[in-house]
């Protein structure tokens, strides 16, 4: 008896930037992401465009910090073998079939679609790849102190003419550097009061940066960095906010959707523009979300299973 009450009185703990974290945190963007997407559709408020990065920051700094933990488990093995198959693979079949699907098929189209230039929302994709570039280079250049080009790479982005890669300069990095100083295993109960602390801190940034830019509007480079430090600061504040979250029936279910987050990244778009290129209705919204839903659900698992048949056929041709 007194085992059942131990077992329903135990509060629910997670460990901060854990894989339950981590894959709770992937679900948060990609809601973010989805909802800025359909409201710009929606209503012509511009707004909302600004908060869709900070739904991208929390890819990067979690991207980041994996990338980090999985060098620090297995070094740099079937680093670049993986990332094709996990992230590429996808977008590369779903940019293929929504070409298809518009009869859009030529030398130059399939050229740009294998450098992911014709896939909406694309640039993330391409913005990642030199990010793993870089960590793959100070990997090899550095080995144990693989984070020390990520102190300087923040700097080189911020410089860009590509906005939205300038705006998100800082995110992969800061996953790279809390993964090194190893936060999540430094936090617990007893530093409660500096998590808080950082949270307000990260608010007043972001509502500090927004202000900043919208009364003092200057050149490029000055707009990249206010931009980046709202959507870096907010994109930290959830991600502090989400550690105190209190009940695993939370954690799980966005944890769901994070673990389809990628596949409806690549294709909701799509989906948005056919659909609502003949109707914008109740209906066909609800319809949007379906077809959404139910083919990233399909796709993820497809695209699953064709990993781990990939990978069991190079680990059988290694033996």
């Amino acid at each position: 008896m007194s085992n059942i009450s131990d077992k329903t009185e135990k509060k629910y703990e997670q460990k901060f930037l854990s894989r339950e974290h981590t894959g709770m945190l992937r679900g948060i963007a990609i809601i973010i992401i989805v909802a800025v997407h359909f409201l710009n559709i929606y209503t012509d408020f511009s707004y909302f465009s600004m908060f869709a990065g900070v739904g991208v920051s929390i890819f990067l700094i979690i991207s980041g910090y994996g990338i980090s933990e999985s060098y620090k488990r297995k070094g740099l093995e079937c680093f670049f073998s993986d990332k094709l198959l996990k992230i590429y693979l996808p977008a590369w079949i779903v940019l293929l079939v929504f070409m298809l699907i518009d009869f859009n098929i030529s030398l130059t189209g399939s050229l740009k679609s294998f450098l992911l230039i014709g896939l909406k929302a694309g640039w993330y994709l391409q913005f990642l790849f030199i990010l793993y570039a870089l960590f793959f280079i100070s990997a090899k250049l550095f080995k144990k102190k693989y984070y020390i080009l990520f102190l300087f790479v923040p700097l080189a982005f911020i410089f860009i003419p590509s906005q939205l890669w300038a705006e998100q300069a800082v995110c992969f990095s800061a996953g790279v550097l809390a993964s090194h100083f190893c936060l999540s295993e430094k936090y617990d109960k007893n530093n409660f009061r500096y998590f808080i602390s950082a949270f307000f801190g990260c608010l007043l940034l972001a509502a500090s940066a927004f202000a900043i830019r919208h009364h003092l509007p200057g050149f490029y480079v000055f707009n990249n960095i206010c931009w980046l430090v709202f959507k870096t600061s907010l994109a930290i504040a959830v991600i502090l906010a989400t550690q105190f979250v209190k009940t695993s029936y939370t954690t799980k279910l966005f944890g769901y959707i994070g673990k389809y987050s990628f596949a409806v990244y690549l294709i909701h778009l799509y989906i948005f523009e056919i659909i609502f290129k003949y109707s914008f209705t109740p209906i066909t919204i609800a319809l949007a979300f379906v077809i959404i839903a139910v083919l990233s659900i399909v796709y993820t698992i497809l695209i699953n299973k064709l990993y781990t048949s990939v990978k069991r056929r190079m680990k059988n041709e290694q033996t």
